[in-house]
């Protein structure tokens, strides 16, 4: 799979931090981006795998299990550039997660983030796509920050009606999350989501605003370029991994998404060597093995249903052929080398 990036603005918070704590964290961590944080390009680009496992290692250095949320809301807007200025342009609430959710793509790649406003309540949700990256703890809880960031400059610091879940799960969240976070926590869930009443989205917004006004034909360019370069196969496997679980999925549903007929996602596929089938294939197994490691309490005959398998020992047959074991001695390994829980 094609590497996923995401901007280097992220990553300078991280770098800056650890140097101010006199972490430990040094250029040899950093190679080739630069000595210092300050050093860091605001809007260069970074291997979204080597920036989680950053944000990992500078939170075990300094010691802080919550480094992740207070970088995010710490985080200066401005560093999301012309997304940021998007966001920081609108009037409301509502349109400024909307701008988020819509332009997110052009900061990072195989990132799922949604926006979706019910009767009652809204929720702003984030995840990684690939599930090979884990544990990603900071990487959630930073980017929630800056979410949190966003909506509380329009509600205020006082945001006990806001409910955060986290797919994460660890002794150290469920003791001090609602206290640092300053809303209920839900833990180990299918995303990280903030969710809030609805009628908080038309308050006024208080970020401060860029110097230029936001250009959103250029905006929608940038998103559309950023798709292009990706080839038709890892879009395809993205998709799968955002889309598996809904209702209705289906290579139909994927070649409409990725705005394309069904015989044209085939073709392009074929010139790349590779099947629908064969991909979703894939894409299963390694969903497959990202929920043997990260939800012990879900059995394998669950697992097997969500994937979209009606017989256990179909499932069973494939998860040999890809991993080379069966169900119950992978899990047996995985837990061994990670622990009962990531």
């Amino acid at each position: 799979m094609r590497e996923a990036t995401v901007r280097t603005s992220a990553l300078r918070a991280w770098v800056c931090e650890a140097e101010q704590r006199g972490a430990g964290f040094g250029p040899a961590d950093l190679a080739p981006f630069g000595n210092r944080g300050v050093d860091l390009p605001t809007d260069g680009e970074i291997s979204l795998r080597r920036f989680v496992e950053i944000t990992e290692a500078v939170t075990r250095a300094c010691g802080d299990a919550f480094l992740g949320w207070s970088l995010g809301l710490g985080f200066d807007i401005a560093g999301l550039g012309e997304t940021g200025e998007a966001v920081a342009s609108s009037q409301r609430l509502r349109g400024a997660l909307q701008r988020l959710a819509d332009y997110f793509s052009i900061l990072q790649d195989a990132g799922d983030v949604r926006f979706e406003v019910a009767a009652e309540s809204v929720i702003l949700s984030y995840r990684i796509l690939d599930p090979d990256i884990w544990p990603r703890t900071q990487d959630a809880l930073f980017t929630l920050g800056i979410f949190a960031k966003i909506i509380r400059s329009a509600v205020g610091a006082d945001w006990s009606s806001a409910e955060i879940t986290l797919e994460a799960d660890t002794p150290e969240l469920r003791r001090d999350a609602a206290r640092v976070m300053g809303a209920r926590c839900l833990f180990n869930g299918e995303t990280n989501q903030i969710r809030l009443p609805a009628s908080l989205l038309d308050r006024p917004l208080n970020l401060a605003a860029g110097q230029r006004a936001p250009n959103h034909a250029r905006l929608s360019r940038l998103v559309a370029s950023r798709r292009r370069r990706i080839s038709t196969s890892v879009r395809v496997k993205w998709q799968i991994f955002q889309d598996l679980n809904e209702v209705g999925f289906s290579q139909e549903s994927v070649s409409r998404t990725l705005g394309m007929s069904s015989r044209t996602l085939r073709r392009k596929l074929a010139e790349e060597g590779r099947s629908f089938q064969s991909l979703l294939d894939e894409c299963r197994m390694r969903l497959a093995a990202f929920e043997f490691l990260v939800r012990p309490d879900v059995s394998i005959a669950q697992t097997a249903l969500r994937l979209g398998y009606s017989e256990h020992s179909t499932f069973t047959r494939a998860f040999l052929r890809w991993s080379g074991m069966p169900p119950q001695s992978y899990i047996r390994c995985s837990r061994a080398a990670f622990g009962p829980s990531a």
